[in-house]
């Protein structure tokens, strides 16, 4: 049964779930500090 959680960061992640292959190479298609800009909220505040 497919769940949703929030975590801050891939790393928080592993140490709830498994993550699969196929997401570590959907993340890596982004930017370089994407996903650390978006957990600070809007501007990187």
């Amino acid at each position: 049964m497919p769940v949703s959680i929030g975590v801050a960061s891939l790393t928080q992640a592993e140490e709830l779930v498994e993550v699969p292959n196929d997401v570590r190479d959907l993340l890596a298609g982004f930017p370089d500090g994407f996903s650390d800009r978006r957990s600070q909220g809007p501007r990187g505040s």
